[in-house]
Formats: C-alpha cells, structure tokens, sequence
C-alpha cells in the first residue's frame, strides 16, 4: 500500500487521531465509542463495516455534538444486499448499478432530514427508513426492513445456491434497517416479502 499508493502506516492506536478529512471503519465494529470520539479529528466518518457505533443513540449524538458528519453503516454499506436481492430475481447488470449509484442520493437525503430536523443521521436514516415502509404497505410489492430470512424463500427465483447465498446475506443483517437506494426503496416480489415489514430496530 505504501509503495503503491503513498499511504503513510500508522500504528492502529493512532489512526483515530490522525489530521485527515475521512475516518473509514471497514472491518471492526463498534471501534466509533465514548473513548475513540474525542479522538477523531477527522470531520467524515464514513466505511464499510457494519454496527461501527457502539451505542447508535449515544454515539451518534457525541458525533452530531463534535459537527462529525456519519455516513450510516447500513446505508453506505448496502451495495452487498442489493447484489445479492438482484441474484435473486434475476441479475440485470444496469439494474444493480443503478441501484448503486442512488447510495449517494440516499446519503444527502439522510444528511438533509438530519439538518433540518437537527437529529443524528442515524435517526434521520431510520426515519427515512419507516417512511418507506409505510409507503410499501398495501402495494403488493413490500419495501423490507428486518429479518426477511424468516419469510419463505422457495418460490423465488434463482437458483438454489442463489437462495442459500441470500439467506445467510440476509440473516447477517437481522434486525437492521435496509435503506436501499432505488428510486426511493428497493420492492421486494411478494413471493418472497411478508405483505407486513418487519419495523424493528
């Protein structure tokens, strides 16, 4: 890496203290806590490991308070779950990057509700989520947040080694809002959505 690209090796009790414009979490979770906060110089927390607050309510507002931008681990991070969603129904290449590609849009519209409602974007994400919830309700194509391992996946379509990919995807994800960037939400096939989200944390 550093040969490569110039990048300067830290040991990784310093990184958190680093003078830089992003702070990426990609493995561990839980390292965004009441000791690392008053840390972290860096204005962006923003990476792809799951569950990087230790407690999402305290934590987020410690980030909110010290102005430090966090982009939501699920958000950020959900390009896996809209592969995985697209081998199910039938992987259509242009289809899963355009979903991709909304991950963006989908940050600012969780930076904006968190500015003007002044919340963390942890609440604003989860309440962008449970609006999309509500607007899936009664469409027969239900937009899906919890465990959706739990509902019948054989009349899917994909492959059986397809549906055992998704369900072990999905399983991982138990209990965690999905915010998935299409056009507002992803729709999952009724065949394999329960027609009543899951509203969990």
């Amino acid at each position: 890496m550093q040969r490569l690209y110039g990048a300067t090796i830290v040991a990784p009790n310093e990184i958190f203290s680093l003078d830089v414009d992003v702070f990426s979490p990609c493995a561990l979770g839980a390292i965004i806590n009441s000791s690392t906060i008053p840390l972290i110089r860096a204005s962006i927390i923003a990476g792809a490991a799951n569950n990087q607050l230790e407690n999402e309510v305290l934590h987020g507002e410690l980030l909110r308070e010290k102005d430090i931008l966090y982009c939501p681990d699920y958000v950020i991070n959900a390009g896996g779950l809209i592969n995985v969603y697209n081998e199910m129904i039938g992987y259509e290449e242009k289809t899963a990057f355009r979903q991709l590609n909304n991950i963006y849009d989908t940050l600012l519209k969780i930076f904006g509700i968190a500015r003007q409602k002044e919340i963390t974007t942890h609440e604003a994400s989860q309440k962008l989520a449970e609006q999309r919830i509500e607007k899936g309700r009664g469409t027969g194509h239900t937009r899906w947040r919890g465990n959706l391992a739990t509902q019948p996946l054989q009349k899917a379509e994909g492959t059986k080694k397809d549906k055992e990919k998704a369900r072990q995807s999905l399983t991982s994800m138990e209990k965690r809002p999905i915010l998935v960037p299409d056009d507002n939400a992803i729709e999952l096939h009724p065949s394999i959505a329960s027609k009543t989200p899951v509203a969990n944390k």
